[in-house]
């Protein structure tokens, strides 16, 4: 049980600094914009090369996930978004800017079916549940964290030596985590599936309730990219807020999101007899809602 906990405490900790780097650019929007000189268009395409980059991945490493050492894949991709961030921090050429963005988000978006693996390769079937539940939530804390932490940090030694620290502690942490996880090589799961990748998407395209619900969910998190990216911007040229309590207002909105996740997990389940397409859509209402009240209320801050 203690060496479980130990496991448990050392996955959840590399995925919330790994949260914590790979959505740290939407908090550092005002000041990157503000250095490299870059218009509203291509400040979006910063975020959105981020998740093209975790887009390309989630397949092609939860498919390897199953069949490679995860403790092995879990440091590279670390390394790969710590990189990723690195070097981005110090490039003024934006193509070659978005590019590492770009590796970065595969390392970002491999990370979640890699850890969700090693939970389930590792502990008892009977107690993953709960710490899925955490593992993810770690995810939306490491991206509030950034939003709290950075900013503050920006005004003493600059957004290019702030995204670095907070890269090269991610570095650090890939080269500690294989030592203390050593005693506990992962194998491949008796539950990997032995059926071949490109049959595996056929039946995801043939499944109109899986191709659907995946395209919702899309829309979704497009809306959420656009919402994350230019939330500061929104609060702080348009409504008059500070820098720091407009990247608290993104920091509430993503620890929110992870409360949303339990509450309507509950609700669907209790009030709709998990009828999800309901839930999806009073959830996209809600959110269409709430954006368009942000844009037309005033709120002054005192």
């Amino acid at each position: 049980m203690q060496q479980m906990k130990f496991i448990a405490m050392w996955i959840i900790i590399a995925q919330f600094l790994t949260a914590f780097v790979g959505r740290s650019i939407s908090p550092l929007m005002f000041y990157i914009s503000a250095d490299l000189s870059l218009n509203k268009g291509q400040l979006g395409f910063l975020p959105t090369a981020l998740f093209i980059g975790q887009f390309i991945a989630t397949l092609i490493i939860g498919y390897l996930a199953d069949r490679l050492s995860t403790r092995k894949m879990m440091v590279c991709l670390m390394t790969v978004v710590g990189t990723g961030f690195l070097s981005f921090a110090w490039i003024d050429n934006y193509s070659l800017a978005l590019l590492f963005v770009v590796l970065a988000g595969m390392g970002y978006g491999g990370m979640h079916p890699v850890t969700n693996r090693f939970l389930v390769n590792t502990l008892p079937i009977n107690k993953v549940s709960l710490l899925m539940g955490v593992k993810q939530m770690s995810i939306t804390l490491g991206s509030a964290g950034s939003s709290v932490v950075l900013i503050p940090l920006v005004a003493y030694i600059g957004w290019r030596y702030t995204l670095s620290v907070a890269a090269v502690l991610l570095l650090l942490f890939s080269f500690i985590i294989p030592f203390v996880l050593k005693t506990k090589e992962d194998s491949q799961s008796e539950m990997a599936t032995k059926m071949p990748l490109r049959q595996q998407l056929r039946i995801f395209f043939h499944s109109k309730w899986l191709f659907f619900t995946n395209s919702s969910a899309f829309i979704l998190m497009g809306v959420q990219i656009t919402f994350n990216t230019y939330i500061i911007l929104f609060l702080y040229e348009i409504k008059d807020w500070s820098i720091y309590s407009a990247g608290i207002c993104l920091a509430i909105s993503e620890i929110s999101g992870a409360c949303g996740r339990v509450l309507w997990g509950i609700i669907s389940d209790k009030f709709f007899n998990r009828n999800r397409w309901g839930v999806l859509l009073i959830i996209t209402m809600l959110s269409t809602i709430g954006i368009t009240l942000m844009y037309f209320l005033y709120i002054p801050l005192v």
